[in-house]
């Protein structure tokens, strides 16, 4: 119900201002013209006002840009700079958080911390598996705040220890 919501919302944004539209979906939207710099900057409030935005304004953004950068982050910025990932997302790509959050879950389906969380669990598994470093190193590795926290977020996420999976051998597909 909140979907078709949504869209008859979209719609009367749209007819409100005028835009013609081929289609409204919770995909998104395909409009039958161009946007002027007005109209789109109108169309950016108006969807503002309903917590939606307007993607197509994000120039040179992308899903894999935005993993990359949240790598970088991880890696590099935040040991030595007290900025947040969403600070620092924003400062390399414009625009707001809400907006790269929205990205990102509309092309990826997963929130961008949610992501985070499974890629460093991941990086965690091919260490486990590829290299002899032992749990205590590979928590310092990828910046978990303690042996403790790395071992109970890798059980949520696999139902065994790191060294369980270690001796399991397999990665999960």
């Amino acid at each position: 119900m909140i979907g078709c919501r949504c869209v008859l919302w979209v719609q009367s944004v749209l007819t409100t201002l005028g835009l013609a539209y081929e289609v409204v979906s919770l995909d998104g939207a395909i409009l039958m013209a161009e946007l002027s710099d007005a109209k789109r900057k109108a169309l950016r409030k108006c969807l503002l006002v309903g917590n939606l935005y307007l993607l197509d304004v994000i120039e040179g953004w992308s899903t894999e840009k935005i993993k990359f950068l949240c790598h970088v982050w991880e890696e590099t910025v935040h040991d030595h700079n007290p900025i947040t990932r969403a600070a620092y997302l924003v400062s390399q790509l414009g625009g707001n958080d809400d907006a790269i959050g929205a990205f990102f879950k509309a092309n990826e389906g997963i929130v961008i911390s949610k992501f985070c969380i499974k890629d460093k669990l991941r990086r965690a598994m091919v260490m486990l598996l590829n290299t002899t470093l032992t749990v205590h190193e590979i928590y310092i590795e990828l910046h978990y705040p303690s042996e403790a926290y790395f071992c109970r977020r890798f059980f949520i996420s696999t139902k065994q220890t790191p060294t369980q999976f270690r001796i399991a051998g397999v990665m999960p597909a």
